[in-house]
């Protein structure tokens, strides 16, 4: 879909994309706002700026989703989605995430929703970068991981949130991080 308007996406599962665009690209969905529950999407997805293994830029609750491949992007970019500004439950990706510029995670790049009992597995490159969320904007980050490498070519690199504004509980990251500034093996910033 290239974008979805009200209603529900569910139990929907789309294998081996080999997705192209420029904003707003993601495996399932480019700019998604509706509620989207037990989906996946397996293959690689290429873009410039809000773009995700799942879902490139999301205005809904989402859970129980997954994505598994690798994401290539300019900035606003993740794994699973692109941008989020709504709740993420029960998710995770697994693909490698690689950024050029800015706001890159493994789960989410730039996130103002919460996020919840979700992880992240494959590796970020970029800058603003983290395991699991690139900038956590005033919400909360609960019961989740990141277990990938993390690579960051500039500022703000975490191994699991790059930049955050908000509460992180009950997480953890396990991956090596590399960084020039505010570097953490969990959140640097």
């Amino acid at each position: 879909f290239g974008i979805v308007s009200g209603g529900t996406v569910e139990n929907v599962g789309v294998e081996n994309v080999d997705i192209n665009g420029s904003e707003y690209v993601g495996g399932l969905v480019g700019r998604n706002n509706a509620d989207v529950t037990n989906s996946y999407a397996t293959g690689n997805v290429n873009g410039t700026k809000y773009v995700g293994g799942l879902i490139g830029e999301n205005f809904e609750d989402v859970s129980e989703l997954y994505a598994t491949g690798n994401v290539n992007a300019t900035r606003n970019v993740g794994g699973l989605i692109g941008e989020n500004n709504a709740n993420v439950t029960e998710s995770y990706a697994t693909g490698d995430v690689e950024s050029d510029e800015d706001w890159v995670g493994g789960l989410v790049g730039l996130n103002y929703g919460n996020i919840t009992k979700s992880y992240a597995t494959g590796d970020v490159d970029g800058d603003f970068v983290g395991g699991l969320v690139g900038l956590n904007s005033d919400n909360d980050v609960a019961s989740s991981y990141a277990t990938g490498d993390v690579d960051g070519s500039g500022d703000y690199v975490g191994g699991l949130v790059g930049r955050n504004n908000a509460d992180v509980t009950n997480s953890y990251a396990t991956g090596d991080v590399n960084g020039t500034k505010y570097v953490g093996g969990l959140i640097g910033e």
